[in-house]
């Protein structure tokens, strides 16, 4: 007797990576990077307010060259904490959104960012 499954099929990639697989052709089960897109756009939208708002407490100047380093330095921030989160939860056996954790922080590297900005800039007058 042979047991049927329920949902989408998943199964290990044969070269040993240990990721799955989706072997469906549901349209409503997307591709990785589809996914990520609007996380990944929600951190660049997100960094830019975030500095925008940090340079103003800050009294800090302001550019756009410094609003496109913020949302670089957000996207980058929530790529790697999404790599380190799934890698634990896939761990675990566990896996949930943990966008919230993401997004918050990538906005403290943000934070930080511009922290490191006004120290250095007292340090260099």
């Amino acid at each position: 007797m042979r047991l049927q499954t329920i949902g989408p099929q998943v199964k290990r990639d044969p070269l040993g990576s240990g990721r799955a697989q989706n072997q469906t052709n549901d349209p409503m089960v997307p591709d990785t990077p589809l996914v990520m897109l609007p996380a990944v756009m929600a951190a660049a939208v997100l960094g830019i307010g975030v500095g925008c708002l940090t340079s103003w407490l800050l009294k800090l100047g302001w550019r756009v060259t410094v609003a496109f380093t913020d949302a670089i330095l957000a996207v980058g921030a929530a790529l790697v904490w999404s790599w380190v989160i799934v890698a634990i939860d896939e761990a675990n056996g566990v896996l949930q959104s943990r966008l919230t954790f993401v997004l918050a922080m990538a906005s403290v590297s943000i934070v930080l960012r511009h922290l490191l900005r006004l120290r250095l800039a007292r340090r260099s007058s």
